[in-house]
């Protein structure tokens, strides 16, 4: 039986473009202010929102489920097949967001 690993390497503008594509997927009507990505054994991320419905500012926590979802979705959407099966994992390298596929080849 075959492992293979692939990365992708995302750069800050590219969270933040998953992060905003995914936040506006969920019908927010508030601007993405800031993205923080969580590197921890959560590996979550943190979204600051500019919320005019509360007249000031709020934080939104994704999940590292969910924040890898919104990641996938932006790689996808840019033409870069990615593989169904595998499990995917976020991972910091030299400073920049990689999103993780390791694939068992049987």
């Amino acid at each position: 039986m075959g492992r293979e690993l692939r990365s992708i390497l995302l750069t800050k503008t590219e969270v933040d473009a998953a992060v905003t594509g995914h936040i506006a997927s969920l019908s927010h009507q508030s601007n993405v202010l800031a993205v923080d990505v969580i590197y921890d054994s959560s590996a979550a991320c943190r979204i600051e929102l500019d919320n005019p419905a509360l007249d000031g500012r709020s934080t939104i926590i994704l999940e590292k489920s969910e924040f890898i979802e919104a990641l996938i979705a932006f790689v996808r959407s840019k033409g870069q097949p990615l593989p169904r099966r595998g499990s995917k994992e976020i991972a910091e390298v030299n400073g920049e967001l990689a999103l993780m596929i390791e694939l068992d080849w049987f």
